[in-house]
Parts: structure tokens; C-alpha cells; sequence
């Protein structure tokens, strides 16, 4: 059901649509899967293409011990520049890692 409500799969015949091909090819869910598509189609696929990629997988954001947990709390606050969303969160920091990456 998920599938035709997608528009990946045809309801009568239950064949793949293109875009059913399309989505086959890519190891996601395909709501992320057709949500990177379309950004790809609309301009705005590295952001969605990282957030996508960020959906599919647990959180990258451990319990730190005891000690460390103001200042990861803090760090946490900082990446998420006042956006309450973990998705957005997780795409400053995958922003930032590329950041110190190049330097």
C-alpha cells in the first residue's frame, strides 16, 4: 500500500513504476528514497540527500558518561542553531564534520 501511495507501484498490476525502479536501486526507505529524488530534481539534494541519509540510521548521538554530559548537551545545543528538529540538528553537524574535514 505504501508503495502506491508513493506512486512507485502500480495498484491493479503491482509492477514498479519508474519511479519504483528508481527507488529498488537505493538502500533506503522509500519515503527518504523519493524525498532524495525530488530534492535531487529540485535543486536542494546535497541538504536532502544528507538528511535522508541521516533518517535512515540511528542517531549519531550517544549517552556520554557522567561527566561529559553538560558539555555534550552544550555542543548539541550549539549544532542545532535554535531548530528543535533532530533531522536538522544532525544535518549542521554533518556540515560542521565536513567543515573540519577540509581544514
Amino acid at each position: 500500500n505504501l508503495l502506491v501511495n508513493l506512486g512507485a507501484m502500480e495498484s491493479k498490476t503491482h509492477n514498479l513504476t519508474d519511479l519504483g525502479n528508481r527507488l529498488a536501486l537505493l538502500s533506503m526507505e522509500p519515503r527518504v528514497g523519493k524525498m532524495v529524488i525530488w530534492s535531487y530534481l529540485l535543486g536542494c539534494s546535497r541538504s536532502s540527500a544528507s538528511a535522508g541519509v541521516a533518517m535512515s540510521y540511528k542517531s549519531p548521538f550517544i549517552l556520554p558518561p557522567n561527566n561529559m554530559k553538560k558539555v555534550a548537551n552544550g555542543s548539541r545545543v550549539a549544532l542545532s542553531r535554535r531548530s528543535e528538529s533532530d533531522q536538522i540538528t544532525i544535518l549542521h553537524s554533518l556540515r560542521a564534520f565536513e567543515t573540519a574535514e577540509r581544514k
